[in-house]
C-alpha cells in the first residue's frame, strides 16, 4: 500500500470515525404566517438582534419577526405600487 492510499484510507476511517460519534441530528422548524395574505415574504435577512426582515414583494412592504415573541410587523414603503425587491 501506498503511502496516498494509506492516507486516504486514514482520512476515510476519521471521517467516518466523526461523522459515526455526531449521531442524529434534532432539528426545530417553527413556522409563522405573515399578516398580510400574499405578500410573498422574500430575501430573508437576520439582523444583530436576532431578528428576521423579509420584503414583501406583492404587499410593498417589509415584515420583521421577532423570533423569541413570534410578533410580526410590517412596515409601510412610501412608494405606491412598488414590487420589493433585493437584499435589505
Amino acid at each position: 500500500m501506498g503511502l496516498r492510499n494509506l492516507t486516504v484510507s486514514l482520512t476515510l476511517l476519521v471521517t467516518a470515525t466523526l461523522l459515526a460519534s455526531i449521531g442524529a441530528l434534532k432539528v426545530s422548524i417553527k413556522e409563522y404566517d405573515v399578516p398580510t395574505p400574499k405578500a410573498r415574504p422574500h430575501d430573508p435577512a437576520v439582523s444583530p438582534d436576532g431578528a428576521l426582515w423579509v420584503t414583501e414583494q406583492m404587499a410593498n412592504k417589509l415584515g420583521r419577526l421577532d423570533p423569541n415573541t413570534g410578533q410580526f410587523r410590517e412596515y409601510p414603503l412610501k412608494t405606491p405600487k412598488y414590487l420589493v425587491r433585493g437584499h435589505l
